[in-house]
């Protein structure tokens, strides 16, 4: 298989001893946005402006908190609130009747608060992953082969992915890859379902007290990883 910048981090997760190779790359470009936010960002005035604008959801607000840049973070942060109280300023209608529109005032907080400058950063990203992965599957057999060895993606990923097949690849490809990553990952999730039953069942009394496989044992955690991604 040849080897190209765009592709090595794919095969590379490929080669990890993890679930979801998807999972294994957006940790690392999570980490390295945590490290730019804090950083590099402070001195872009493009950066600025969109933090200023979008700030943070609470899992990477507490990411940059743990992130070891107090000041980095002050100096985002104070500038966001300044900007985030600009959106509790209620919106009048104009007309006979003038009154304030509470609802669009109130829409108009919730999109802020559910805006994050690294979510966006990071869905960019993993959609330009997701299309080299795609690639990297319709042109490179022994890629195909490994990547449908290693199993399934996680719920979000296979998402992601089956969402750009007919796009990427149009017409039948596209049609034929769908239906392969869909086959894959039902039979995962069958056999997911299939353990976690069986380590529901052993706490029933009726089990005698068998002890379950240490891959049933597993399987709560392995739901929790293929629906949450961590």
């Amino acid at each position: 298989m040849k080897e190209h910048i765009y592709t090595i981090p794919i095969t590379d997760a490929l080669n990890e001893e993890c679930g979801c190779v998807l999972c294994s790359i957006e940790k690392k470009l999570e980490s390295e946005a945590i490290t730019y936010f804090l950083g590099a960002s402070l001195m872009e005035p493009d950066a600025r402006e969109d933090t200023n604008k979008n700030g943070f959801c609470r899992p990477h607000t507490k990411m940059l908190y743990e992130g070891g840049n107090s000041l980095g973070l002050s100096l985002i942060l104070e500038t966001h609130i300044k900007e985030f109280s600009k959106n509790f300023t209620l919106n009048e209608k104009t007309g006979l009747f003038k009154k304030p529109d509470t609802k669009e005032t109130a829409k108009k907080i919730d999109d802020a608060v559910k805006s994050c400058s690294v979510c966006n950063k990071l869905n960019s990203q993993m959609e330009a992953v997701a299309r080299n992965l795609i690639y990297l599957i319709s042109k490179e057999k022994d890629f195909k082969e490994k990547f449908f060895e290693k199993g399934a993606l996680c719920a979000e990923h296979a998402s992601l992915v089956l969402s750009l097949c007919e796009k990427e690849l149009g017409g039948k490809k596209g049609t034929d890859l769908y239906n392969e990553i869909s086959a894959m990952q039902r039979a995962y999730l069958e056999e997911l379902y299939n353990n976690l039953h069986a380590f529901v069942v052993s706490f029933d009394y009726r089990s005698n007290g068998e002890k379950p496989s240490e891959k049933v044992k597993a399987s709560l955690g392995e739901a929790v990883k293929y629906i949450s991604k961590y």
